[in-house]
């Protein structure tokens, strides 16, 4: 059994399509995939820097078939963010623009200690990614200096 505890499992508009994108543009592996008859993916895993992660074409209930999409994306897309702790945030970061990626909060030092920063990609999924930075180095405190004599 894995260690990894929580596995995000994304529902999306074009399943196919998304899970290339999060190979070309996040260096996702795709692991496995099953699909229906018509083509759909009723079950994918992909690896992302070492976790897992399960995909599926969204398959809504008819009572959610007439409500609206949110702007730019799957209808459950806008209600989580996927979180993404590595080693080298600005490398990553840079891939996902390259390919369509949108910057929601721009990548950047945080005073809260770490380098984050939110994009959303192409099929409106939000994607926080974060490099825990040190702490700053505490300093001495300085002992008063004793005046000259003369």
């Amino acid at each position: 059994m894995s260690e990894q505890v929580l596995t995000p499992y994304l529902y999306s508009s074009n399943c196919q399509s998304h899970m290339e994108w999060l190979r070309d543009a996040l260096g996702a592996t795709i692991k496995e995939t099953h699909s229906d008859e018509s083509g759909k993916v009723m079950h994918a895993e992909l690896g992302l820097i070492g976790a897992t992660i399960y995909m599926s074409d969204e398959m809504m209930p008819p009572e959610y078939a007439e409500k609206p999409w949110p702007e730019g994306g799957t209808r459950g897309a806008n209600m989580a963010m996927v979180l993404l702790t590595m080693p080298d945030v600005d490398a990553f970061w840079a891939r996902a623009m390259e390919h369509g990626g949108t910057s929601l909060i721009k990548l950047a030092d945080q005073c809260w200690g770490a380098r984050f920063g939110i994009f959303r990609d192409p099929f409106g999924f939000q994607w926080g990614i974060i490099t825990p930075m040190p702490p700053p180095e505490a300093k001495e405190p300085k002992e008063p200096k004793e005046p000259k004599a003369e």
